[in-house]
C-alpha cells in the first residue's frame, strides 16, 4: 500500500471512529439494545453484515445442507426484475453453484402470507434466468421465512413447502419454500437451538458460537452500541424525511383533486402547479371517475 493510500485509508478510519465516539449512548438506548433479538429485521441485517459464517449456519441448520459454500451475501437487495412489481429481500445469498437463498424475517401473519412469499420466489427465478439462458438451466431457489409464531399451526419448527403431482410424486421444479417457526423449539435438536438463539436477548445464553460472537460485537462493546445508536438515528431521520415527503405528496394530490373537480385547468397545468407528474395527475383523475 502506498503512503498516499495509507494516509487516505487512515483518514477514513479516523473519521468513522470519531463519528462513532461522538455519539452518546444513553441508558434508554442501552435498554433498547438489550431487548433486541435477531428476530428484529433491522438488527438481523446489521448483525449478518460481513458475517457469512452466520448465514452459512442458518442455511446449514434449516435446510440440513452441510456442503453449502456461500459466494455472495446481499443485504436489503432491491430487486426490479419483474416489470410491475419490485421487492426488497432482507438477505439474499448465492452459493458457488448458483443456487439462490432468500432469508426473510417476518413478524406478522401478513408478511409470511403464502402469496407474498410466492412473489419473492418469482423474483428469485427471474433474477437467475439471464438473457439467452434456457429455462432448464435455472438453478434451485430457496425462500426461508423465519417467523416469530407458528402461523400455520403445524406444531413444528421447520415446515417445508413443496409441489406434488396428484399421485403424491414430487414435482421437481427446484423451487423451495421453508418456514422456520421460532415459537416451536426443542433444545435437543439443532433447529431448536437455532430458534432459541434467534429469540434470545442474553448473548451468554446463545448456543451457536457464530451467532453469539456476532451479536456480542454489538451488545457487549461500546463501539457496537455507538454503531446501533447511529443506525437508529439514521432510521429515525429517514422516517421523518419520508413523512415530510409523504405529507407534501398528499397535500399536492388533494390540490390536484380540487382543481380537477373545478375542471378549469388542463392536466398539464395542474401537474405544473402541484409539482406532480402528468402520470400522477392522470391516475388521480382516473380514481375520481371510479
Amino acid at each position: 500500500m502506498t503512503d498516499e493510500l495509507e494516509t487516505e485509508y487512515g483518514s477514513i478510519v479516523c473519521e468513522k471512529t470519531l463519528r462513532y465516539q461522538s455519539i452518546k449512548v444513553d441508558e434508554k438506548t442501552r435498554e433498547r439494545l438489550d431487548r433486541l433479538t435477531l428476530l428484529d429485521d433491522s438488527f438481523f441485517r446489521l448483525v449478518m453484515k460481513d458475517r457469512p459464517e452466520c448465514i452459512t449456519l442458518l442455511i446449514t441448520v434449516i435446510l440440513e445442507k452441510h456442503d453449502i459454500d456461500v459466494d455472495e451475501v446481499i443485504l436489503q437487495a432491491d430487486d426490479h426484475s419483474l416489470e410491475h412489481r419490485s421487492v426488497v429481500f432482507d438477505v439474499l445469498v448465492r452459493d458457488v453453484m448458483g443456487n439462490y437463498y432468500n432469508v426473510e424475517i417476518q413478524n406478522g401473519r401478513e408478511g409470511a402470507s403464502e402469496r407474498r412469499i410466492r412473489v419473492n420466489s418469482a423474483h428469485l427465478d427471474v433474477r437467475m434466468l439471464s438473457k439467452g439462458m434456457s429455462a432448464n438451466e435455472i438453478m434451485d431457489s430457496y425462500v426461508i421465512v423465519i417467523c416469530d409464531e407458528d402461523y400455520f399451526d403445524k406444531k413444528r419448527t421447520i415446515v417445508e413447502v413443496e409441489r406434488y403431482f396428484d399421485d403424491g410424486c414430487v414435482y421437481n421444479d427446484g423451487n423451495h419454500i421453508i418456514y422456520f417457526n421460532t415459537s416451536v423449539m426443542d433444545l435437543n435438536t439443532p433447529e431448536g437451538k437455532l430458534a432459541y438463539d434467534l429469540k434470545c436477548t442474553e448473548v451468554e445464553k446463545m448456543h451457536y458460537n457464530e451467532l453469539r460472537e456476532a451479536v456480542a460485537a454489538y451488545k457487549n462493546s461500546e463501539t457496537g452500541e455507538r454503531k446501533m445508536s447511529s443506525v437508529w438515528k439514521e432510521v429515525e431521520d429517514e422516517g421523518i424525511a419520508k413523512g415530510i415527503v409523504q405529507g407534501k405528496l398528499e397535500r399536492s394530490s388533494e390540490v390536484a383533486r380540487n382543481l380537477l373537480l373545478k375542471n378549469k385547468m388542463s392536466k398539464e397545468e395542474i401537474a405544473e402547479v402541484t409539482n406532480l407528474s402528468l402520470d400522477e395527475v392522470s391516475r388521480i383523475k382516473s380514481q375520481m371517475k371510479m
